[in-house]
């Protein structure tokens, strides 16, 4: 999955795993995918606005505590790898 020019992104816990999607700008996205149902449950992208990446679930789904920490972590992740790629 990784490589030199594309960082690996970890499964997070036992429920989502974060897929890189092909880039079309100069922000990463990721869709968060159910592990059981493979069927993506929201997406991390660059929010303009906020100027950060942000998550955004689709509509009728619930995440408990582990899998938010997990989706924070991958935010966390972009961010820092943003930061850096600045410097």
């Amino acid at each position: 999955m990784g490589g030199p020019n594309r960082p690996e992104y970890p499964r997070g816990t036992h429920h989502l795993e974060f897929v890189l999607r092909p880039r079309k700008g100069k922000t990463v996205i990721l869709n968060v995918v159910n592990v059981h149902s493979m069927v993506a449950v929201g997406e991390i992208k660059w929010w303009g606005a906020w100027r950060k990446y942000c998550f955004f679930p689709q509509a009728g789904t619930v995440f408990d505590t582990n899998c938010m920490n997990d989706i924070n972590e991958q935010i966390e992740r972009l961010m820092k790898e943003r930061r850096e790629a600045r410097r």
